[in-house]
């Protein structure tokens, strides 16, 4: 059976605790003049061209993973969108777009979200909570030695630590589903959400007592808590995940992306893929083209030409990773000399988008009113062709 919900307005302090006391699930909702199919379009004119056509990140950083850099917050999501960022290709789009497009654009983008967002954490004296039970209203009775919000979203506890945490933030339930909280860990953990306690588990619960419970919710946005109580102990760590009953689950704990190693970029010998990056030499919006057989051409949707081209290649983002694509990146391989040029398209085109089809990427533009693509495909173990 469904859970009953209300809807109330989003315009609350994200400190405010007596929101987790509300015992009916919440949804929150945008301004009217929020038209997420406005926001949609909106995306495909404009920011598909760094943050990717599915939103999954290139040149810009994606937008539906967990980690957020500059905040996940609705308000700090517009101070974004209406900004820019200084010292990135991010404009301030305030001044381009009436306030009701971007209120549209972030309303699209919350639609898209997946997962645990806004995610702050609060430490407090252990000697306030041992031997007694953890429950939202013990915690919000006292006030955290330290808060700060967590940009990857994941849940972690330092090793040998020993004391109390809250996490606070808000869930995205990606469509209507039952949804659990499965989890394992040393110490006490609990899980609310909106206020109903769904999970009970780690070392510190007899087994008698320790549940997970199925919800199910509507597709939109919750409040969401985490209580976590436990001695100093080595290794010390949050395990398990939370998603959709029955299906893969997402993983609960994590670590700050700040100053972590990096992974390179590399082909996949199945299919092609499209990857957005700053590369030094390279125009701000090329297209890096990852083809099977390890090749990987730069192609640029402002001139339509091939801007270079390498073998044997890879994308190493290491300067990236921690500024989230902010910094060059470095294609590691043979560059080909002369590589194979593209088709002259014109001068009146408008590049359109591009789309994968296995081991192809087609790249779609107009030109006078009709609709025209390239192909760019592996050829041999170290070249490419591309055709119309």
């Amino acid at each position: 059976m469904e859970t009953p919900f209300r809807q109330v307005t989003r315009n609350f302090s994200s400190g405010m605790k007596s929101i987790i006391a509300l015992t009916t699930l919440t949804t929150l909702m945008l301004p009217l003049s929020a038209d997420p199919e406005r926001g949609e379009a909106l995306y495909a004119q404009v920011c598909f061209l760094c943050h990717g056509n599915q939103l999954e990140g290139g040149k810009g950083p994606a937008l539906t993973d967990a980690y957020w850099r500059h905040g996940s917050s609705e308000e700090e999501i517009l101070k974004v969108l209406n900004d820019g960022v200084k010292g990135t290709e991010m404009i301030g789009y305030g001044a381009v777009f009436p306030e009701n497009d971007i209120q549209s654009l972030l309303s699209f983008l919350l639609s898209e979200q997946k997962g645990v967002r806004e995610l702050v954490r609060e430490e407090y004296e252990k000697v306030h909570f041992e031997g007694q039970e953890l429950t939202a209203e013990l915690f919000a009775g006292r006030e955290a030695s330290n808060a700060k919000p967590i940009p990857e979203n994941t849940f972690w506890v330092d090793d040998r630590f020993g004391g109390a945490i809250s996490y606070h933030g808000k869930f995205y339930a990606w469509e209507d589903a039952q949804y659990i909280f499965d989890l394992k860990s040393p110490g006490r953990t609990v899980v609310y959400l909106n206020g109903e306690l769904i999970t009970k588990a780690g070392e510190g619960y007899p087994m008698a007592d320790q549940f997970k419970k199925g919800l199910a919710l509507k597709k939109g946005v919750y409040e969401l808590e985490i209580l976590h109580e436990s001695k100093p102990k080595h290794g010390h760590r949050i395990t398990g995940g939370y998603g959709i009953k029955g299906k893969p689950l997402i993983q609960f704990h994590g670590r700050s992306l700040q100053g972590s190693s990096p992974k390179f970029v590399l082909t996949d010998p199945l299919r092609a893929i499209v990857a957005r990056k700053a590369i030094q030499g390279i125009s701000p919006r090329a297209l890096l083209c990852l083809l099977p057989n390890k090749v990987i051409v730069a192609f640029s949707p402002e001139t339509g030409l091939i801007e270079k081209a390498w073998q044997a290649a890879s994308i190493d983002q290491t300067p990236s990773l921690p500024d989230r694509s902010f910094s060059p990146s470095v294609v590691l391989g043979t560059e080909i000399q002369n590589p194979p040029a593209a088709p002259d398209l014109g001068d009146n085109r408008k590049f359109l988008g591009y789309r994968l089809d296995r081991q192809n990427v087609i790249i779609r533009f107009a030109e006078n009113g009709q609709e025209r693509a390239l192909t760019i495909s592996p050829q041999g173990s170290d070249s490419y062709t591309i055709s119309q």
